[in-house]
């Protein structure tokens, strides 16, 4: 549903009177998909709060809903809200996870991985800032 030129930040972000998001909702009721098409938008806001002053991840726990908290953790991981979104394919999953455990380019090289995942691995160096 992003992918409609009206899915803007702005919308996405915009609070109801209890002060949720289009985001928080689907937290609330456990639409994971929906929270992940959300994140394909730059600019979403993963770090609102509710009236109640609780975050996403408050919400999501006190929901029980454990794939969410798993998702929105990494997204929190990552620093950059909307590079979820550039997580398409497992080849460029499994490139910014290694990319997590190395600290340069050398050590992207010596590992028995195609050329292409290196130079992923390599694009995804210094993204992983406080984790």
């Amino acid at each position: 549903f992003c992918s409609d030129a009206r899915c803007t930040p702005a919308i996405i972000n915009m609070k109801d009177e209890d002060g949720d998001t289009a985001l928080m909702c689907a937290v609330i009721q456990g639409h994971l998909e929906a929270v992940r098409e959300m994140a394909r938008v730059k600019g979403t806001d993963f770090d609102t709060v509710n009236r109640m002053g609780q975050t996403l991840i408050e919400v999501a726990r006190q929901q029980k809903h454990a794939e969410m908290l798993q998702f929105l953790g990494n997204v929190r991981k990552m620093g950059k809200h909307y590079f979820v979104s550039q997580l398409r394919t497992l080849e460029e999953i499994a490139a910014f996870n290694i990319a997590k455990h190395i600290t340069c380019e050398s050590d992207a090289e010596k590992l028995e991985i195609p050329p292409v995942t290196i130079s992923l691995v390599t694009m995804f160096l210094g993204t992983h800032s406080g984790d």
